[in-house]
């Protein structure tokens, strides 16, 4: 009885489940540390991530979330490519919730659907699978967010 209620109790607690709202950026370490160990990432996807960790943020607030990239430079070898600024919008809608799992429904401005899986780790650190861009899906990463204050520099 005793486990029952401690479960209804974590289940149906609004402090118990996670707070996803806030602005992110991506934690290039232990994206890098996590995929080098687990998956076949390039060395021109561990450039990328490095230089978007800072020059991205993704941004949830209410019902819509914004990854927003700044104009930037990235260089690979003897490539070096400008990223132009550009501020993504999408619409979502929770469709399930725990104490470490967000599930989200995502529209963006053309009215394509998405499911987001956000995997809380802590309150200020949560990972996202991304499988690839469509139609190969063959990308197979995970990228760890970590949440930035009023206090923190970028």
């Amino acid at each position: 009885m005793k486990r029952l209620i401690f479960l209804f109790a974590v289940l149906f607690s609004s402090t118990a489940y996670s707070d996803i709202q806030g602005r992110w950026v991506i934690d290039a370490d232990l994206t890098l540390d996590f995929n080098s160990a687990h998956s076949g990432i390039t060395d021109l996807e561990k450039e990328l991530i490095r230089c978007m960790s800072s020059n991205s943020s993704l941004e949830i607030s209410g019902s819509y979330f914004s990854f927003v990239v700044k104009k930037h430079s990235c260089s690979f070898g003897d490539k070096i490519s400008t990223i132009t600024d550009f501020d993504e919008k999408y619409k979502f809608k929770k469709i399930f919730e725990n104490i470490d799992v967000v599930v989200l429904l995502s529209e963006d401005k053309e009215h394509n659907q998405s499911i987001d899986v956000i995997h809380q780790i802590n309150e200020d650190l949560v990972w996202f699978y991304y499988p690839g861009d469509p139609p190969e899906y063959d990308t197979h990463l995970r990228y760890y967010y970590k949440r930035i204050t009023e206090n923190d520099s970028e």
